[in-house]
């Protein structure tokens, strides 16, 4: 499950005293929780600056995690008379601080999805009396369940950032937990999408970070909730394992890439289901010993994708006869570079072989890739250039992670970096993460992040010709951007792959391209003749409204014999 857990090295601030010190108070009340807060968990989503300050990540975008003066002030207006008070999201401790310092009178429960912030939180102040008088009581993970009934007689106080990122867990206060459970793993937008779905289904979700906490957490929260099943938007290794200790149904909806590589299952499990967006992907479960495998497309949802009217102000801002959405992924890229080079430093010195970190075989793999982009190559390349790498690559690193695919995703952000840079000249404007800034695309305009909830749909309705460009071993696959665009009524320009041609009629509801000079020669034809790039647009948005809706897809699951 987790895959980073050595834990940072911490500021000063964060003291091994205190959470001793608090730890043995919680003994007295909470021995179990104690226990747990020795399990294992994911570490890397918190960042620790110079200047005191914490980051959390989420997704590809990071946020202050420490709060201000003025955050906390806000804090009054939620904290009503004479109630006790429940907090939603412990973060750093400030807002259990700050309530603590001028409610002593009250009892204070706190609640966090996420055990390594309740350690964080544990080690920067000593709370042992507050925890031993039982006036502060700490939950976290799968005990919200069982808090649910209580937490209606309390006042409610939400951690600035933390609610918008638990705002599932909020909103099972008003509505309860129904009798139809599931079990779900949290990881992006998508996960609120399918959650609507369930919920329109009369299903009660219950979120995880299944990729982060231990399985001995997983368990925890599988007793606590004895959901109908556990549904998990990609596979994190080892999750059929839990599941079928405790004779649940997983289904699995495999939505993104990854570097790791689907672990061999120990023993079978006929209650584990996979469905993935890609054909390719079958081979790999099929060969961990996964016996319900099949293919099964993204889809979009059309409550959150939908055509957007303009007005003269956003006109200015959003309006584009050419945009492109997405990570330049090079800051990932750098990561596996340096990933790569740490491991075959090691390689090297085993060999008894001469070190030289800038002319290394992986720069002569990336280099004859980036010849042809239209070719994945990096797989057979790397079988002739690396293969005694590959072998001590796979005996040397843990948790399954794959070296060719970490080439893959450098290749990937290359790709795209080159595909636009023949399009900067005719008024693309790139909207994703920072690094697109540094990055070549000469005549472009970044335009900054795009936010994922009413902007992104402004973005693809108010640009005529909306750019997909797949990740280079994924050119065989329709990926969400392409659903989303069509849902919002935008033309997409995707790469031609058989399952684009078998969901959607080419230059009809979509436009493919095979090259980058093919792309830029119908994107050419497409701004001078633009009243055909918006009759396909709108019978592309008509395709995916009757037989592409994330609903669609949640009850073919549903109705797949997958339950009975």
């Amino acid at each position: 499950m987790p895959s980073h857990l050595v834990a940072p090295k911490l500021p000063d601030r964060f003291s091994m005293n205190s959470l001793e010190a608090n730890i043995a108070a919680l003994s007295k009340h909470q021995p179990k929780l104690v226990r747990r807060m020795s399990w294992p968990v994911n570490s890397s989503h918190t960042v620790f600056g110079d200047n005191g300050k914490v980051g959390y990540r989420l997704h590809s975008s990071e946020y202050e995690l420490s709060l201000s003066e003025d955050q906390l002030k806000t804090i009054f207006s939620e904290v009503g008379k004479d109630r006790d008070i429940f907090v939603f999201g412990v973060g750093l401790g400030e807002v259990v601080d700050f309530l603590v310092d001028r409610f002593s009178d009250r009892k204070i429960v706190a609640w966090d999805r996420d055990p390594w912030l309740m350690r964080l939180f544990l080690m920067q102040r000593d709370y042992s009396k507050l925890l031993s008088s039982g006036n502060l009581r700490l939950y976290m993970c799968g005990d919200l369940i069982n808090l649910i009934p209580q937490i209606r007689d309390y006042n409610r106080v939400r951690h600035p950032l933390l609610k918008k990122i638990y705002h599932n867990e909020a909103g099972l206060v008003p509505s309860g937990v129904g009798s139809k459970r599931i079990l779900m793993n949290t990881g992006g937008l998508f996960v609120d999408d399918i959650a609507d779905s369930f919920k329109e289904l009369d299903y009660t979700p219950f979120y995880l970070d299944l990729n982060s906490i231990s399985i001995e957490e997983i368990e925890y929260a599988i007793i606590q909730l004895m959901p109908a099943f556990v549904f998990s938007v990609n596979y994190p290794n080892g999750l059929s394992e839990v599941c079928k200790k405790y004779s649940r149904t997983l289904l699995c909806w495999e939505i993104d890439p990854s570097i790791e590589v689907p672990r061999v299952l120990p023993e079978k499990n006929e209650k584990a289901h996979i469905f993935t967006y890609r054909k390719k992907g079958i081979k790999d479960f099929l060969s961990s010993g996964f016996d319900h495998v099949e293919y099964l497309p993204l889809a979009a949802n059309m409550k959150n994708r939908k055509p957007v009217t303009l007005n003269e102000h956003e006109r200015q801002h959003y309006s584009s006869p050419l945009s492109f959405v997405g990570s330049s992924m090079l800051e990932q890229a750098e990561h596996h570079k340096e990933t790569l080079i740490s491991v075959y430093r090691d390689y090297c010195r085993n060999h008894t072989i001469p070190f030289d970190q800038e002319h290394n075989p992986f720069t002569q793999v990336l280099a004859i890739q980036s010849r042809d982009f239209s070719r994945y190559q990096i797989p057979d390349l790397a079988q002739d250039l690396l293969e005694d790498f590959l072998d001590f690559f796979g005996e040397t690193m843990p948790h399954h992670l794959d070296p060719i695919m970490l080439l893959a995703e450098t290749a990937a952000s290359r790709k795209r970096l080159s595909y636009l840079s023949g399009l900067g000249s005719l008024g693309l404007k790139i909207w994703g993460d920072g690094s697109w800034k540094q990055a070549e695309v000469s005549g472009a305009r970044y335009m900054g992040p795009a936010g994922h909830k009413s902007e992104i749909n402004k973005v693809y309705s108010g640009t005529l010709i909306n750019l997909d460009i797949s990740r280079i071993y994924q050119m065989d696959m329709i990926n969400m951007r392409v659903f989303d665009i069509m849902a919002c009524g935008g033309l997409v320009f995707a790469e031609y792959s058989e399952d684009l041609n078998e969901l959607f009629e080419l230059d009809k509801e979509v436009v493919a391209y095979r090259t980058s000079d093919e792309l830029v020669r119908k994107v050419k034809y497409y701004l001078e003749n633009q009243d055909e790039a918006k009759e396909i647009a709108q019978k592309g948005m008509m395709s995916v409204l009757e037989r592409h809706t994330i609903r669609q897809r949640v009850e073919y699951i549903l109705e797949s014999e997958v339950l009975q």
